[in-house]
């Protein structure tokens, strides 16, 4: 960058980007696919209710002129943010550090992107299982025994007909872990994938996709520490115990004027790494290893979603 103490690495970019946390405790990325911009911002179009569904006259006389379909969309303006964090690395300890399998820089990068793809996972969690992001017509709060952790509760004509109600059917399925554990033991649901009067036992993520005809069912696992700075630690999952049926659409990685979908990240650019210099650092000063990202995540379409507010207890 120019004018900058900020200077960027190739090798530390090169590990922050190949970086990825294991894909089954991370999900942001499916639910909210990243989507290239050109610029901090950037404009989408929100396509009124019934474009997708009308269905004019296509049929055309010898001389006569096609009927007219007309796409109506409201343009919208978003913004890409600047999400960054950085790690001290005293040039004492680098010199030091001549042993070591890992170098104390690139140990920062990974440390420092882990805690930036945990925070994406937290707002990628709060956006989906947010109650008034969902149409009332496409939400629902369960208590009691319509609680799929209920002993007597059955999901499968619950969710059967709630697949039925977003404009899309959702092709996908995103619990929280802690509501997955009581759901892939549902006695409903073990009988159907596993047969007549097998009761207990636990079913996986592709049987109940093939049950509910989904394409993913994606299960947040990520645990991040949700007490306040200088707290004692509160390790807790970042999902919470709801389910969300979502549509998202393939296309949702190419283009920003799209067909129906549930959300994309918009994202100016890849993530990436570098070093500030800090003389005032330790007795031989120090730099600061600094990774970052410019995105955004915001829903697209709330009418293709259906969203189980406390679907466990």
């Amino acid at each position: 960058m120019a004018n900058s103490p900020f200077v960027q690495r190739p090798d530390l970019t090169g590990i922050v980007t190949a970086f990825r946390n294991d894909e089954e405790t991370f999900i942001a990325d499916l639910i909210y696919p990243r989507l290239p911009v050109e610029d901090k911002s950037y404009q989408w179009d929100r396509f009124k209710d019934a474009t997708f569904f009308n269905m004019p006259d296509d049929l055309v006389g010898p001389t006569s002129r096609p009927n007219e379909i007309n796409w109506e969309a409201e343009t919208l303006t978003g913004l890409v943010y600047d999400h960054y964090l950085q790690t001290p690395v005293p040039f004492g300890d680098l010199a030091t550090a001549s042993g070591k399998l890992f170098k104390l820089e690139q140990t920062a990068s990974m440390f420092t992107t882990n805690a930036i793809l945990l925070n994406r996972e937290r707002r990628a969690a709060n956006l989906t299982f947010d109650l008034n992001q969902y149409a009332a017509d496409l939400r629902v709060t369960l208590s009691g025994t319509s609680q799929f952790s209920h002993v007597d509760s059955d999901p499968i004509p619950v969710i059967k007909a709630a697949l039925r109600r977003p404009w899309m059917r959702p092709n996908t399925m995103v619990f929280g872990a802690e509501a997955w554990d009581s759901f892939s033991s549902n006695r409903k649901i073990v009988e159907a994938v596993l047969g007549t009067g097998a009761a207990q036992g636990n079913v996986t993520e592709q049987q109940v996709a093939s049950l509910f005809r989904v394409k993913t069912v994606a299960v947040g696992e990520a645990k991040g520490n949700l007490a306040a700075l200088g707290q004692a630690t509160n390790l807790g999952f970042l999902w919470g115990k709801h389910l969300s049926l979502l549509y998202v659409n393939p296309l949702s990685r190419y283009t920003v004027g799209m067909p129906p979908t549930w959300g994309i990240s918009a994202q100016l650019g890849t993530r990436y790494a570098g070093t500030v210099a800090d003389g005032q650092m330790g007795g031989d000063g120090g730099e600061w290893v600094r990774v970052g990202e410019k995105i955004n995540e915001h829903i697209v379409s709330t009418r293709c979603g259906y969203f189980f507010q406390n679907a466990v207890a």
